[in-house]
């Protein structure tokens, strides 16, 4: 058993080594690198309390409650003396590790057989579609999670076999735990009553406590977000989010059968009719898929437990509760331990007595997908690398053709740059059916194509952008931030203050426009405000270099001000 922990732990390194040097991404911008919160670890208790601790953009709009997640961020910050793509890339492939392991004891409980579970974590271990959970840094709410239902697995069946307490009070807290790393860990009391139907018995006391827990955790969560669900029904109509849906559960089974053309950010068209040929087709294989976990359930226990556990673990990312995100990849990370729990149940049970077979298509099986899960590391590597993937994945992605223009940007490809921006705004938005205006969307395009031109010096086209995502969307903070920019530009100083504090009256939190609008107070002369504002910024940033220059810009002012006064 210690020879295939170290096997198992050594092939987890392997093959996400390669993420080590990857750059953060997307969401881990606001979640980890401007995440204030995660850098003291006394605000532990601030995690479980404060709505604003899980991300820089949950202040105004909080949508997720992921308190023990955003502590494991902090304990990297401590561990590794501050923001480290590859220390917290490192703390991601660690959890995956563990997880793996936890794995391994969970099927060797299961199966009582060393040669299955081992096989069973091999493909737990290498398969591609945990890349999205292991390779992003913010995807480690989900390992995390999983890692503490295992846990909580684990000491639930010594607590059924052997009936010691003292491992039920652990199986409580591990499930504890894992709901504040993430909520779709609320589903797993449904997997330890599945455990007991398939393979000891029903037994309500067991369960009490673990729905209790469950209620508790949905009642604090409301408490501090204010919120239940993050959204409304895709496409207002729950009708039309079932029938979507139905759809989604289909390729959740493609992707853990046949884990290629992985994507980040999948775009789903919303189903608005029953007789549409791909919901009858997928409505019809949900239900012959039921109907084998039932049919085979005496005879082939595993494959039938293996089944219902796919399907329950991804109950809490079907929309059931509306949630801003259709498909992802990193909502498998659960559902596929049942499912490497059936591959590798099937691959040994069918070839076991041919072990020449069973080799070679099981050494198939792990080479292609470590193979395919390397790979897909690397279009992690950093956002440029993403968005371009992603472009190319799904050419219809609003969003994939907005953030790739963005980075287009940043290396002053303008051309590229544009050429982005401009597809993107034929494209509907993938979360216009959330936002129900698609203006909201279009308007950021719109501020962006306005840098764009802001930094060609086409100062015309960039003023006809900005006012026209203000058009669209007068609640978006950026493109008065911008027009103030653009008046500081052109030397009117005083519409230049004018649109800084409207940004400032949208957005109090932005260390930036504090800082920018005590610039424009200096070019004045009002060296008394211009203070006040940097002090402002000051209190916000967390980037020492911003705020050596912050510093720098009070000590001019202060000087000025002393010397105005005598």
């Amino acid at each position: 058993m210690k020879k295939h922990i170290f096997i198992i732990l050594f092939l987890s390194f392997i093959i996400y080594s390669n993420t080590l040097k990857n750059d953060f991404v997307w969401d881990d911008t606001s979640i980890v690198v401007n995440n204030k919160w995660i850098r003291n670890i006394s605000n532990f208790f601030k995690f479980f309390t404060l709505k604003d601790t899980i991300s820089e953009d949950t202040i105004t709009k909080p949508k997720i409650y992921r308190p023990f997640t955003t502590f494991t961020y902090a304990i990297d910050y401590l561990i590794y003396g501050g923001i480290s793509n590859l220390g917290f890339h490192l703390s991601n492939v660690f959890y995956h590790s563990v997880t793996s392991v936890l794995f391994y004891i969970l099927c060797n409980l299961i199966f009582e057989n060393q040669k299955i579970s081992f096989l069973s974590v091999l493909f737990f271990v290498t398969h591609p579609i945990h890349t999205e959970a292991v390779s992003w840094v913010k995807g480690r709410a989900d390992v995390v999670a999983t890692m503490f239902c295992l846990v909580s697995f684990v000491f639930y069946i010594y607590f059924v076999r052997n009936k010691n307490f003292k491992n039920y009070i652990l199986s409580l807290v591990a499930f504890l735990f894992a709901l504040f790393s993430k909520e779709s860990a609320i589903a797993f009391p449904l997997i330890v009553v599945l455990y007991d139907i398939y393979f000891n018995k029903i037994n309500v006391k067991n369960y009490i406590s673990f729905f209790v827990l469950g209620i508790i955790y949905v009642l604090i969560r409301r408490s501090v977000l204010g919120i239940v669900a993050p959204c409304g029904w895709w496409a207002g109509s729950i009708y039309y989010t079932f029938l979507t849906m139905t759809k989604v559960l289909v390729e959740y089974f493609r992707l853990l059968v046949l884990p290629i053309n992985l994507c980040a950010d999948y775009v789903v068209p919303i189903s608005y009719t029953i007789f549409e040929p791909r919901v009858i087709l997928s409505i019809s294989l949900i239900i012959v898929v039921i109907l084998v976990a039932f049919y085979v359930r005496k005879k082939y226990a595993i494959v039938s437990f293996s089944i219902l556990f796919i399907l329950i673990a991804l109950l809490p990312v079907l929309n059931i509760i509306p949630i801003e995100v259709l498909l992802a990849e990193r909502f498998l990370y659960l559902s596929s331990v049942g499912f490497c729990i059936l591959l590798g149940y099937l691959v040994y049970k069918i070839l076991g007595d041919k072990k020449v077979y069973l080799y070679v298509l099981s050494g198939l099986i792990i080479f292609s997908y470590s193979g395919l899960t390397f790979t897909r590391n690397y279009d992690w590597k950093n956002a440029f690398c993403l968005w371009q993937k992603t472009v190319k994945q799904m050419p219809n992605n609003f969003r994939a053709h907005n953030n790739l223009g963005m980075e287009y940007e940043k290396l002053a490809d303008y051309k590229n740059a544009l050429k982005h921006y401009k597809k993107a705004l034929t494209l509907i938005p993938n979360l216009s059916w959330i936002y129900n205006d698609t203006k909201q969307m279009y308007a950021r395009v719109h501020n962006n194509i306005g840098n764009v031109y802001f930094n060609l010096n086409n100062y015309p086209k960039a003023y006809e952008h900005y006012t026209k995502a203000i058009q669209l969307d007068p609640n978006y903070s950026q493109p008065y931030f911008n027009l103030g920019l653009f008046f500081r530009k052109q030397g009117i100083t005083d519409l230049s203050i004018k649109y800084y504090k409207k940004a400032i009256e949208l957005n109090p939190y932005s260390c930036e426009y504090w800082n920018n609008l005590g610039v424009a107070y200096a070019i004045k002369d009002d060296f008394e405000n211009a203070i006040y504002a940097y002090n402002k910024s000051l209190e916000l940033s967390i980037d020492e270099n911003f705020k050596n220059n912050v510093l720098k810009n009070i000590e001019i002012a202060e000087k000025f001000l002393s010397k105005n006064k005598k």
